[in-house]
């Protein structure tokens, strides 16, 4: 899931999920979401249509810097925060030229483009 559209919460494996017949959802969640294509890099449609991005989720464990290798020439967004700690771009979660870095207790998922 990498944009939630409706009021009511869309928690995977509560409100929504997938299986071997695609993406299901329940109990009012609506969302966006990216389907991979299995070949890593290359998803068969995200936001923006076909090629819209790689979705990574990079955690920062013991509060420490983690790295999470990703091509990020083309900019990355953070699409959905999955930790207590704030994730906020400059301070506990940005990218350079090796990848995705998050720090302090950071987890996200990462849209990269």
């Amino acid at each position: 899931m990498v944009r939630q559209r409706s009021g009511s919460a869309c928690t995977q494996g509560y409100s929504w999920g997938y299986d071997r017949r695609g993406i299901w959802v329940d109990r009012g969640c609506r969302a966006d979401f990216m389907i991979n294509t299995g070949r890593p890099g290359r998803p068969a449609y995200g936001p923006g249509g076909p090629g819209g991005g790689q979705s990574i989720t990079c955690s920062s464990d013991n509060m420490r810097r983690n790295y999470c290798a990703a091509d990020t020439r083309r900019g990355v967004q953070m699409v959905r925060q999955r930790s207590d700690a704030r994730c906020i771009q400059g301070s506990t979660w940005g990218y350079d030229r090796r990848g995705i870095w998050v720090d302090r207790g950071c987890r996200a998922d990462f849209l990269v483009r």
